[in-house]
């Protein structure tokens, strides 16, 4: 018998996702006290259960992560059987190493406390996939893969000779190659020198898009000014049409304001993160994922 919860950050996932497990949720409460402490109450027997507690670590990722591991700690104090973290989205994800002598490697931290108060992670597409490494506990890492697969291939007018797929960066290539090696179109690959944080310069574009159709394809978008640098490249190099397909939906600040581009034809992105879609760009749109977690 299992069991899922879901914590604050991503309800809507949660729901979806124990929708095609064809059960409900299951009942807990979640609160918030004005000195920022929270409080969890699972309000239902889960002796000798496997539980799913969801939860993505973005926006407010701290208190996410604490939320997550009470509920963990709820659940076996209450004899939980086996417990998983379905983590969407892992905040954290791109502090993978040092840079500067005096840093910390942050998202070793986070999996190292995750990996004391769970039995097994799911998550969807690592920002590399050596990440599972930190972890002292499995990992399945799922993928938006097959689903933005799908949705290309619907595209009106697709075919594999108009349209290119392209890697917003070289260390992107990997994984944009599956795109490109399973559609059978050609891969394009950005070359690029950063300069600071959320700040880079492109340098030159390796292939040609002109009178083409592009794809590009990236684990995710936070600012949005790198990505639109890109498709603004590629639209002054003579690309026919630019659409995005991203797997997480950070967009701090005024991405989605820079997403809306006139040069940008469409983003794609999944629900790992949830948005308000009240000032969500007319040209974005969500592919639901949830229903990965249930092939896993």
């Amino acid at each position: 018998m299992f069991k899922i919860f879901s914590g604050s950050s991503n309800i809507e996932f949660a729901e979806r996702m124990s929708k095609s497990f064809g059960k409900g949720l299951s009942d807990i409460e979640i609160k918030h006290f004005k000195d920022g402490e929270i409080s969890v109450l699972v309000k239902e027997d889960v002796s000798d259960c496997d539980c799913f507690v969801v939860q993505s670590l973005c926006k407010n990722a701290n208190d996410h992560l604490v939320e997550m591991l009470m509920i963990s700690d709820a659940l076996k104090r209450s004899n939980a059987r086996k417990i998983t973290a379905v983590i969407p989205y892992l905040g954290y994800m791109r502090q993978d190493r040092r840079c500067r002598y005096g840093e910390p490697i942050s998202c070793k931290v986070i999996a190292s406390v995750i990996s004391q108060y769970f039995d097994r992670v799911i998550t969807i597409d690592l920002h590399v996939s050596q990440i599972e490494a930190f972890f002292d506990i499995p990992v399945v890492n799922l993928s938006c893969f097959d689903i933005f697969i799908n949705d290309i291939e619907k595209i009106e007018g697709f075919s594999n000779e108009d349209f290119v797929v392209v890697a917003p960066d070289v260390g992107a290539s990997k994984n944009v190659r599956r795109y490109a090696d399973r559609i059978g179109c050609q891969m394009i690959i950005i070359e690029k020198q950063r300069k600071r944080a959320n700040e880079s310069q492109i340098m030159s574009i390796i292939g040609d898009v002109k009178g083409k159709n592009a794809i590009i394809i990236d684990d995710m978008i936070d600012t949005g000014g790198t990505i639109c640098n890109v498709a603004k490249l590629l639209s002054n190099n003579g690309a026919k049409s630019i659409r995005i397909y991203a797997s997480h939906a950070v967009c701090s600040g005024s991405a989605f304001e820079l997403l809306s581009d006139k040069c940008i034809n469409s983003v794609t992105f999944s629900n790992s993160i949830p948005v308000n879609y009240s000032v969500v760009p007319k040209n974005m749109s969500f592919l639901d994922v949830s229903s990965t977690i249930f092939r896993s």
